[in-house]
């Protein structure tokens, strides 16, 4: 269960990480969705539309 935990820390900062690379305004509400995430599947899914998304709210459309 650690190691789970582990990856979805790592995929929620890359998340965060490709946002704020890219220049992106992240609100508090998105940062506290985005971490507050346990699900993998949706935590990579957000890394895939980071890198096209045009605001950070769009990660959930």
């Amino acid at each position: 269960e650690g190691r789970e935990e582990g990856r979805e820390e790592a995929a929620a900062n890359s998340v965060l990480r490709i946002l704020n690379k890219r220049g992106l305004t992240v609100s508090d509400d998105v940062r506290a969705r985005i971490e507050s995430c346990d699900d993998l599947d949706t935590l990579y899914s957000w890394v895939d539309k980071a890198i096209d998304a045009d605001r950070a709210e769009d990660l959930f459309d």
